[in-house]
């Protein structure tokens, strides 16, 4: 199943986002209860809710290791039940507007790289399973898409929510295009049932179009989800925390239990 993709509001070059391995390794260090190194004064309202408080240095690698070693192609896999029933339906995403209306376009397991800002794939952060649904919509510029991936423990899914944190802040990175910015991690929900969401916008320097890509992250327990909702259009006028994707994140995190 092809990854979510971005629609090009003008003539950016834009990274590809690609089914299959890259070797490469990510390191991210945790550290202890108090102190958490993607907690920064650019995250408004983001705290420290590490279910088990781990200090260890988590090392997350791509989906081949550097000998080169293949890896079981599942891209043809159906998608785990248990989690399916848990991803958003076409009926419950958020719309870009009051017209916007939702057709699922596929529902699979996951086979790469999801969204804008992500590197690797779930599996590559520890996941156990993970499940990607798209949709497209009767608005030509908005499309949406989520993977939920559900990992061992609860500790587990905080460390790959750490490494999402991380992607979050190197998003420019990621996108080439004449102008690149990536909004404030805003927390939507604390405690054990945790919700994020924020906002990148690219394209053209100076050009009227650009295209809007909204990230909702929401996690409870060993369920982990990443919701994105992307438009291109001149303008993105939501009130704070009432983005599309943020109210996605919220909706995904009451279905995660």
């Amino acid at each position: 199943m092809a990854p979510l993709r971005r629609r090009a509001p003008s003539s950016v070059t834009r990274r590809t986002l690609r089914t299959g391995a890259v070797v490469a390794v990510f390191l991210i260090t945790l550290a202890g209860c108090g102190n958490d190194p993607d907690t920064t004064s650019g995250d408004r309202g983001a705290v420290v809710d590490d279910p088990a408080t781990p200090s260890e240095t988590v090392t997350t690698e791509a989906a081949e290791e550097a000998t080169g070693a293949p890896t079981e192609d599942t891209s043809s896999e159906p998608a785990e039940a248990g989690l399916e029933a848990r991803l958003l339906t076409a009926a419950e995403l958020p719309g870009a507007n009051d017209e916007t209306e939702w057709t699922v376009a596929s529902t699979a397991a996951e086979d790469g790289p999801f969204g804008t800002c992500q590197r690797f794939d779930m599996a590559s952060l520890g996941a156990g399973d993970a499940v990607v649904r798209t949709f497209t919509s009767n608005q030509d510029t908005v499309e949406g898409g989520q993977v939920l991936a559900e990992f061992s423990d609860a500790k587990s899914a905080w460390r790959a929510h750490q490494v999402l944190k991380t992607w979050h802040k190197k998003c420019a990175e990621q996108v080439e295009a004449g102008t690149v910015e990536v909004g404030p991690l805003d927390s939507l929900a604390q405690g054990t049932a945790v919700a994020d969401a924020y906002v990148v916008h690219y394209g053209d320097k100076g050009a009227d179009e650009q295209q809007w890509d909204g990230v909702g992250i929401s996690r409870t327990g060993p369920l982990l989800s990443v919701v994105q909702i992307g438009l291109v259009g001149q303008d993105y006028n939501y009130p704070a925390g009432q983005e599309p994707a943020a109210e996605a994140a919220r909706l995904a995190l009451a279905k995660l239990g």
